[in-house]
């Protein structure tokens, strides 16, 4: 995950805006670890619950990838 992370240059946003972070990176990792150790989610496609059983269903259900639609 930590590899795949986007780095932000937050440059133009602090010159133009005069934003400046809330948040330090430090506490932000810790609640990150912390909703991912409580399983923590929602319904929203990104964050709904998955297993390996209900993907492979999925999967089955939509086909040989060279039939399926672009969505």
């Amino acid at each position: 995950m930590g590899y795949a992370a986007p780095l932000l240059d937050t440059t133009r946003a602090r010159t133009e805006l005069g934003w400046e972070p809330t948040v330090d990176g430090t506490s932000v990792l810790a609640e990150v670890l912390g909703g991912m150790q409580d399983a923590a989610s929602s319904g929203s496609p990104v964050l709904r619950p998955r297993t390996v059983w209900s993907s492979a269903l999925t999967a089955l259900r939509r086909g040989p990838v060279s039939s399926r639609r672009e969505p």
